[in-house]
C-alpha cells in the first residue's frame, strides 16, 4: 500500500471510528513483514506508538490496544476472522 493510502486508511479511520464502538478498520498485507511495516508507517503518521491507534496481527504475534482503529493484518488473519463472522448480512455468503 502506497504512502498516501496509509495516510488515507489512517486519517480516516481515526477521525471516524468513535471509540466505545468496537469495530477496527483492517488493512490487509500479504507478508508478516508487510503488516508490521504498514502499522509502523502509520503509527509513524499519527505521531503514535504502534499498537495505539494503528496496530498489526500475524498469526504468532501482534500489537494492539481498546483504541486502535486500523489494524494491518496479514491475509490468512484476515481470512480466518471473515470465516468466524456470522452475520445476518452475510448469511449464504461464501469465501
Amino acid at each position: 500500500m502506497s504512502q498516501p493510502a496509509l495516510l488515507r486508511a489512517a486519517r480516516a479511520a481515526v477521525a471516524s471510528r468513535p471509540y466505545s464502538h468496537p469495530t477496527r478498520r483492517q488493512v490487509a498485507e500479504p507478508r508478516r513483514l508487510a503488516a508490521r511495516a504498514a502499522a509502523q508507517r502509520m503509527a509513524a503518521l499519527l505521531g503514535e506508538p504502534v499498537g495505539a491507534r494503528a496496530g498489526f496481527r500475524t498469526r504468532a504475534d501482534g500489537t494492539s490496544g481498546p483504541r486502535t482503529a486500523v489494524l494491518a493484518v496479514t491475509t490468512g488473519v484476515l481470512l480466518r476472522r471473515l470465516q468466524r463472522v456470522r452475520r445476518p448480512a452475510l448469511h449464504g455468503a461464501q469465501l
